[in-house]
């Protein structure tokens, strides 16, 4: 049994950090001035822009075909100015986990538990490291003129027409701007990564203490164990270590889930929206070949992205089911009167069903995920048969 002596004493509080890579990327990077400055510069850019087209597509232009490319792209604007917006208000989501609740080394269960948990974080630091390069490679092919921007890119035709002298600089400026919308795009995920996992590992390491839980008093048999003090004695204490530790983590945890839940159920539909864009631009018919690699590259972006922050939420919503096994593992029926009642007590407490809510139906897990690719698909399948019917016509 790989339980160390002070297994159930206090514990070491987390003193490095083993995600420190996906908080580099999901919150310290945002504590810099200039980041800020830029954010706010592209948030300023866009919205204006935005605006025009918005004023422009609804008075001025007629031609249908024209409008829907435009529209493709003013639809997949909403999600980075929402996140950029966030990100201003508030980018430390991510940054005082340590202030939330106190962070157990991740050697605090055992050398299994540590290996396990250091697997993991070496793979999600790789899946994050490939998230963050293909990212950027997006953003570099969309910081890039092609052949027909004019098209697509409304801000690029207004220059055009309405400021031909300035057109290259404003150009220049307009797309340098995706620099910082590419990154937008993916530091919410990299936050709810970074919070989710170490909430996930907190869990593991919590479960290993609750398995040994009736682990002790091995010279005593099993029989005389209801009998025995120091047995009952141990026992109390280490129930109300995991009671005590338990609290401590759903506090954190309430807190953190009411403080995002009305951010998911936003980015979920603005992520609906930017999956639209995509799509109508895949069934424009208006792709030429060097626009590849800027779909593609921007197509397994957002995949990544959003794969991640599902799957980051889902672990985590698993881990906590894990937890009612285990519980049920524990030997209660050797307890006393006094420890049945704090052993129920806990067992009632994890069995209660917690999810990282976005609203009364929908949680971050695999169901919304579903929902938000359903929706998507729904609204391709409608565009795709207006599209072939006039065509027809």
């Amino acid at each position: 049994m790989d339980v160390a002596d002070n297994y159930f004493s206090s514990k070491t509080i987390m003193r490095g950090d083993c995600l420190k890579l996906i908080r580099f990327l999901g919150s310290d990077l945002l504590q810099f001035k200039i980041t800020k400055i830029c954010f706010l510069i592209t948030l300023l850019v866009h919205v204006v822009m935005d605006l025009i087209q918005i004023y422009f597509l609804s008075s001025v232009h007629d031609n249908s075909s024209q409008i829907v490319l435009y529209t493709s792209v003013l639809l997949g604007n909403f999600y980075p100015m929402l996140a950029i917006a966030l990100l201003l208000d508030d980018s430390k989501l991510a940054a005082h986990i340590k202030d939330d609740l106190d962070v157990w080394e991740i050697d605090s269960a055992g050398k299994k538990v540590e290996r396990k948990i250091r697997q993991g974080v070496k793979y999600m630091t790789i899946y994050i490291v490939i998230t963050f390069l293909t990212t950027v490679c997006g953003t570099v092919l969309f910081a890039i003129n092609l052949s027909h921007d004019l098209e697509w890119f409304f801000a690029l035709r207004f220059f055009k027409d309405y400021f031909p002298g300035q057109y290259t600089i404003l150009t220049v400026l307009y797309k340098t701007t995706f620099i910082c919308i590419g990154y937008s795009m993916t530091v919410h995920a990299f936050q709810i990564i970074y919070y989710t996992q170490h909430l996930r590992y907190q869990i593991m390491l919590l479960n290993e203490h609750i398995l040994n839980i009736s682990n002790c008093c091995p010279d005593v048999k099993e029989d005389e164990l209801f009998y025995d003090k120091k047995y009952q004695t141990t026992i109390e204490d280490r129930l109300k270590f995991c009671i005590k530790r338990w609290n401590e983590y759903l506090l954190a945890y309430n807190d953190k889930v009411s403080a995002v839940k009305h951010q998911l159920i936003v980015f979920s539909l603005a992520g609906w929206l930017l999956g639209i864009s995509f799509a109508i631009v895949m069934l424009s018919g208006k792709l030429t070949p060097d626009y590849y690699p800027r779909q593609a590259m921007a197509g397994l972006a957002a995949v990544l992205t959003f794969c991640g922050a599902i799957e980051a939420g889902q672990s985590t919503e698993t881990q906590m089911e894990e937890m009612a096994f285990v519980v049920n593992e524990v030997k209660w029926y050797n307890f006393d009167k006094n420890n049945k009642k704090l052993y129920f007590i806990l067992a009632m407490n994890i069995m209660t069903e917690r999810k990282i809510q976005c609203s009364e139906n929908y949680s971050l897990n695999y169901n919304l995920g579903l929902a938000i690719v359903r929706g998507i698909y729904s609204i391709v399948t409608v565009f795709a048969n207006m599209n072939s019917r006039s065509k027809l016509t």
